[in-house]
């Protein structure tokens, strides 16, 4: 029961098959060229 509990205080977003869903369906379509060229070569950067 504490883990459910504790799955639910964080969020919605929390799941990263959720996460990825959205940044896929709404965020990545509207990027510009650029950026996702950006972003798909500093993806494997360490940070």
């Amino acid at each position: 029961m504490a883990s459910l509990s504790n799955s639910i205080s964080k969020g919605l977003l929390y799941s990263p098959e959720l996460r990825e869903y959205m940044l896929e369906t709404f965020v990545y379509p509207r990027e510009p060229k650029l950026l996702k060229e950006i972003r798909l070569i500093t993806s494997n950067q360490p940070r």
